[in-house]
């Protein structure tokens, strides 16, 4: 019974938690990684910024 009930879990939840995770958890730490450990200054920061701009937003506001 144990087993069975893994194996639901892991066909049904499993892929929605990494499908999540893809696209709200590893952008949003990307995002607060490149604003508080990166120099405005820096090209890396410069390149990235664009493309990081509105990610917290946009993720707050699909959880409302």
């Amino acid at each position: 019974m144990r087993f069975y009930f893994w194996q639901v879990c892991m066909t049904y939840y499993a892929p929605g938690l990494s499908h999540n995770y893809v696209h709200f958890v590893l952008p949003s730490t990307v995002t607060v990684l490149t604003k508080s450990l990166l120099s405005p200054m820096s090209i890396l920061y410069r390149l990235l910024e664009p493309h990081t701009q509105f990610t917290e937003r946009i993720n707050y506001q699909v959880c409302l």
